[in-house]
C-alpha cells in the first residue's frame, strides 16, 4: 500500500510518492486503493498536493486497505462544496461535489477476492446502492473491482 511503504522502506515510500504526484499533474481525480495508512497520512499529503481535496476511508485492522480519493484544484473550483463520507470503513468512500452548474459525486471502491467471503461482497453492494438511492448528481466510479464468484480449481 501507499502509506505502508512509506512507514516502512524510504526508497518504495519515495518511488510510490512520486508516482502519485506525477499523477495528480495529468489527473483531476485520482482513485487509490490498498492505501494501508491513516487519516493522519492522508492529511500529510496536502502540503505536497496544494488545493487539492482529500478524501479517504481507512480501517482499524487490516481487514480492508483504505480507499483515498484526490479531487483537483482545478475541479474543485468549480463546486462550492465537497464532502467527503465513508460508506464502509477501508473499503467505500462516496466524495460529494455540489455547485452553481450541478452535482458531481465520485465513488471510490475496494472490493478484494483474497479471504473475502461472498457476503461482505453483497454487503458492499448494498451500503453503495442504499447510499446512492437515486442522485440528482453525475457518478463516477473508480476503484479495484476484483472479484470473482467462484474459487479458481
Amino acid at each position: 500500500g501507499l502509506f505502508a511503504s512509506i512507514r516502512h522502506s524510504s526508497l518504495r515510500a519515495t518511488r510510490r510518492c512520486k508516482q502519485l504526484l506525477g499523477l495528480s499533474r495529468r489527473s483531476s481525480i485520482l482513485c487509490v486503493q490498498e492505501t494501508h495508512g491513516t487519516a493522519g497520512d492522508a492529511a500529510a499529503l496536502q502540503s505536497d498536493l496544494q488545493g487539492w481535496s482529500i478524501g479517504f476511508s481507512g480501517h482499524a485492522s487490516d481487514i480492508a486497505g483504505g480507499v483515498l480519493t484526490l479531487i483537483s484544484a482545478a475541479l474543485r473550483s468549480l463546486f462550492t462544496d465537497i464532502r467527503h463520507y465513508s460508506i464502509d470503513e477501508g473499503r467505500v468512500l462516496v466524495s460529494k461535489c455540489h455547485g452553481r452548474r450541478g452535482a458531481l459525486w465520485v465513488l471510490n471502491v475496494h472490493l478484494p477476492t483474497s479471504g473475502e467471503p461472498i457476503w461482505t461482497f453483497r454487503r458492499s453492494l448494498r451500503l453503495i446502492r442504499d447510499a446512492l438511492g437515486a442522485p440528482d448528481a453525475l457518478v463516477m466510479i473508480g476503484g479495484d473491482f476484483n472479484f470473482a464468484l467462484e474459487e479458481d480449481g
